[in-house]
């Protein structure tokens, strides 16, 4: 048996889900878009609800965002008959994402696909019974593309004042964030010729150079930070118990050293007794 929902927005239906969850359900928009391309109705899944197929042949890799954010995100694009990967590959369509990072986003940027704010999903889904709108249109892309920087906080440091004013209004221009407390930063641009050894940083935050920014903005998104790393003879991450590390490094070379002394006597004490 298929139900049949006009509104998936409804408490009607979030309470016939609730309740029913292996029933099959599809929405008034399918029937309706089937009916005008003189398609048969799909064989609908249980627990698989489907509005309508305006997503069909579209594979989205979820990214960054809040937990129910995602969750949402991920019903949205099963609702109008897209299919949600749990890993990015050669056959993902689209990225929706909220940050501009991630082992998801680097991949998809070097494959060539797109990358897109969860707006997208919002405008597809307001746009759910318009049988002629295209989710692919590209200016409906362009509009909803991550920005360069899109989250990103990022800090400046070693530059002088022109040239450092100078990347922080291109950095807020493509929705990147300026703080001035390195501690804050998803990343730090650094001056090449900027004694790094007074920073002190989490595993998880980034240090690059000024053509990272520049970079970044030619190419329209976030380049690959790596390419991008300052000379770090002098720098060091924070990481809790290095301190302990070194000591327990030292301790070891010592008890080592002592050890190599007592030998050394041992050795001594055999040749005076053996001549």
């Amino acid at each position: 048996m298929i139900f049949v929902f006009a509104d998936f927005d409804s408490d009607v239906f979030r309470n016939f889900v609730d309740i029913r969850p292996e029933a099959s359900v599809i929405g008034t928009a399918l029937i309706r878009s089937r009916i005008q391309r003189n398609l048969y109705l799909p064989r609908v899944k249980p627990k698989r609800a489907l509005y309508c197929d305006m997503l069909r042949n579209i594979n989205v890799v979820i990214g960054y965002g809040e937990e129910d954010e995602r969750i949402l995100w991920g019903k949205l694009v099963r609702y109008m008959g897209g299919h949600v990967k749990k890993e990015p590959d050669g056959d993902s369509t689209f990225l929706v994402t909220k940050h501009a990072r991630g082992r998801a986003f680097r991949m998809l940027v070097s494959l060539g696909q797109k990358v897109l704010l969860p707006s997208w999903l919002m405008d597809c889904w307001s746009n759910r019974d318009n049988l002629t709108f295209n989710p692919t249109e590209n200016t409906l892309l362009l509009k909803h593309r991550i920005g360069v920087f899109e989250s990103l906080k990022i800090c400046i440091v070693g530059f002088e004042d022109d040239y450092a004013d100078d990347i922080r209004s291109n950095i807020s221009n493509f929705r990147g964030t300026i703080v001035e407390d390195p501690a804050l930063a998803t990343h730090v641009v650094v001056n090449g010729a900027y004694d790094v050894s007074e920073l002190s940083l989490a595993h998880s935050q980034r240090i690059v150079t000024a053509e990272w920014v520049w970079t970044s903005i030619s190419i329209q998104y976030c380049a690959n930070e790596d390419a991008y790393t300052p000379a770090m003879k002098n720098f060091h991450l924070f990481t809790p118990g290095a301190a302990a590390s070194r000591c327990c490094v030292l301790s070891t070379a010592t008890n080592r050293l002592c050890k190599l002394k007592g030998t050394l006597k041992l050795f001594l004490v055999l040749l005076l007794v053996t001549f």
